[in-house]
């Protein structure tokens, strides 16, 4: 499930393959990575994707 990703790497590999889930993987990264480093990044790439259901 997408939710319970703990990986960076994942949440990139989503993104780069224009997944429509990888909004919910920054979401789960969010909620099971301690490293906030790791996660805000993914959460700007998020904030800046022209897919609606990415940024949603």
């Amino acid at each position: 499930m997408w939710i319970e990703t703990d990986d960076p790497s994942d949440v990139d590999a989503a993104f780069d393959r224009g997944e429509p889930h990888a909004g919910e993987m920054v979401i789960g990264l969010a909620l099971h990575h301690a490293d906030p480093g790791a996660i805000l990044p993914r959460v700007a790439r998020a904030m800046r994707s022209p897919a609606p259901e990415i940024r949603r």
